[in-house]
């Protein structure tokens, strides 16, 4: 009998366990399926996400060898000012633009703002202007080349995201949360320093985009942008919920471009866990001038070296002595933005008008004058070849050659065909006297004794004439 307990028992047991086994393997295959289909989901999600973010751009290649996946690397962040606050989303300006270069083996992640008002050749366009205005000239690449160009080094991938899309992508990963560095009140938004408070995509773009009531001007506002985009990817780098990387994707897919794909995305992740928890920053120092009534950053050279090997040190490349122009390809020869806020002249073209319009404006009023040159035919050659009764004025003069008064009567005969000008030889005498008194005084006195000719000779011409 105790021997068929046992038995019994161990086969209780037995199916207990195979129900407990099936269970687990009903659950696991339950889940397995789930993962499977959202990763299908995810996957499809992420492929069309990416075809409609992505976009290569062909910029001018500053490095020797192909980038890994655990080089240094740098990225240009563009925050354009679209969007948002009742803008469109036509081609803006970049004003936002950061350097962030990323080395896992230093351990840091280095981030410098360029200050949008700095004065910069636009490579590709052919002047001279604001960096800014790269983006509004030629987008993403004549903004990558012209800060190649100004800092000498390569700008491996780049983001350009406008103001709606960083609100959009704020409140997407849930807020943020700051401590502010000063107390101030922009748009309504009011801020306190050293008072956490949690912020959404609204209150954090206040936040970053304020600069007259900082003390350090746009420095302070570079800080504060710094500070915005450092606590984003702490928050994007920890997040883990589902719904809240599809409200990403979703505000990816209206504000952002970028040449980053997904899977360099996830070698950068698994690659720089370090670097990506450790920052600095980087300012570039330079000197606010005013050109013709436009307000210009002037970097001088010295500091471009400066900032550049700091840079070039953070990506493992070689220090630099002196200042190269990166080759290019042809300048383009697109039209000047519409916009009437994008000045379309440097202020170091400004210079050229101004050299071009000191000679000929003056010159034009002074053109009027020239024609004072019909005085010129106070010669009275000139007439007396012509002898045309159209030039009336001019025949008193034309006794000082051959002062016979036999011939001027004749002369007269032919206005008396119409009666009308007649008198207009003694008016037209008086009133050419009149406007060239200066040119007879200057001339011999016989001028004067011609000038009194006309008038006797005009009462012999009518006494002829009666005869």
């Amino acid at each position: 009998m105790a021997n068929i307990d046992r038995i019994v028992e161990s086969r209780i047991k037995n199916r207990k366990n195979m129900k407990t086994k099936k269970t687990i393997i009903i659950v696991m295959t339950v889940v397995l399926l789930i993962l499977f289909t959202v990763g299908i989901y995810f996957s499809h999600r992420i492929t069309t996400a990416e075809k409609t973010v992505h976009k290569k751009v062909d910029t001018v290649q500053m490095r020797e060898k192909e980038l890994k996946p655990t080089d240094s690397f740098s990225v240009l962040l563009l925050g354009i000012d679209n969007g948002a606050y009742g803008r469109g989303i036509e081609a803006g300006r970049s004003d936002s633009m950061l350097v962030v270069t990323v080395n896992e083996k230093l351990g840091k992640t280095t981030i410098v703002s360029i200050p949008r008002d700095s004065y910069t050749e636009i490579v590709g366009y052919g002047i001279n202007d604001k960096i800014n205005h790269a983006f509004a000239f030629g987008e993403e690449e004549m903004s990558i080349n012209s800060v190649q160009n100004m800092l000498q080094i390569p700008i491996d991938y780049y983001v350009t995201v406008n103001m709606g899309g960083l609100m959009g992508m704020i409140n997407a990963i849930g807020g943020l949360d700051i401590i502010p560095a000063l107390s101030f009140t922009y748009e309504g938004e009011s801020f306190v320093k050293d008072q956490p408070r949690h912020v959404d995509g609204e209150a954090a773009l206040r936040y970053a985009r304020m600069r007259y009531d900082d003390p350090e001007g746009d420095f302070g506002r570079q800080k504060r942008q710094q500070y915005v985009i450092q606590k984003m990817v702490e928050k994007l780098l920890s997040i883990g919920s589902i719904t809240k990387y599809e409200d990403i994707l979703k505000t990816l897919e209206k504000s952002v471009r970028t040449n980053l794909t997904i899977d360099t995305l996830l070698d950068i992740k698994m690659n720089n866990n370090t670097a990506l928890t450790n920052f600095e920053r980087e300012e570039i120092h330079g000197e606010g001038v005013m050109i013709d009534g436009i307000y210009y950053y002037a970097v001088t050279d010295e500091e471009r070296l400066r900032v550049s090997n700091h840079l070039r040190e953070t990506l493992g490349l070689d220090k630099i002595t002196s200042l190269k122009h990166i080759e290019t390809k042809e300048v383009q020869t697109a039209p000047m933005p519409s916009s009437s806020d994008v000045p379309q002249t440097p202020f170091v073209e400004s210079e050229e008008p101004v050299e071009v319009q000191a000679p000929v404006r003056q010159e034009v009023p002074i053109r009027p004058q020239v024609p004072t040159r019909p005085q010129v035919p106070v010669t009275p050659e000139r007439p007396v070849e012509s002898e045309s009764s159209s030039e009336e004025p001019v025949i008193p003069e034309a006794p000082a050659e051959s002062e016979s008064s036999s011939e001027k009567p004749v002369i007269p005969e032919k206005p008396v065909e119409s009666e009308s000008k007649e008198p207009t030889p003694s008016e037209s005498s008086s009133s050419e006297e009149a406007q060239t008194p200066s040119s007879e005084v200057s001339e011999d006195s016989s001028i004067s004794e011609e000038s009194q000719i006309p008038s006797v000779d005009a009462s012999q011409t009518v006494s002829s004439s009666d005869v």
